[in-house]
């Protein structure tokens, strides 16, 4: 059974992964006709929450890393509503400038954990039809402890 914060903590790190990607390796992330940004910016909204708030419940951070996460969150919630859309709606939107600052400044959070760039795991292992719709499946099945870590 995996805890809760080792639970946030694998999906932060994938998202951020997942955000300095290429788009190249994004679109390989998910199954074929996914919206890619929306997908990939929804795993890193819920694995930082609102506020950042599972951020400070959950994951050790230093106040520079802090920094460039909030850095990174803003430009991220800054690029929100229908103006913004297509760049999470459209996957041609993904060389964009503002995906490549994404990327730029999730990089700088990555370097600021001192990890390196590695490519993510596919987010879902398979599209299942199910009565004429197809659903996506996770690529794993994990266990949350109720409790905290």
């Amino acid at each position: 059974m995996v805890s809760l914060k080792q639970y946030y903590f694998d999906k932060f790190k994938w998202s951020l992964m997942a955000l300095a990607s290429s788009s190249c390796v994004q679109k390989n992330l998910l199954p074929e006709n996914s919206m890619v940004g929306e997908e990939i910016v929804l795993e890193y909204e819920e694995a930082v929450g609102e506020n950042l708030e599972r951020i400070h419940e959950y994951i050790d951070i230093t106040e520079k890393q802090l920094v460039l996460l909030r850095d990174l969150d803003a430009y991220i919630s800054g690029k929100s509503g229908e103006k913004y859309a297509y760049l999470w709606l459209e996957n041609s939107s993904l060389d964009d400038s503002e995906w490549q600052e994404i990327r730029s400044l999730a990089m700088g959070v990555i370097l600021a954990f001192h990890w390196e760039m590695e490519i993510p795991k596919a987010l879902y292992s398979e599209v299942i039809n199910v009565n004429g719709k197809k659903s996506l499946a996770k690529k794993e099945k994990i266990e949350v402890a109720s409790k905290k870590a």
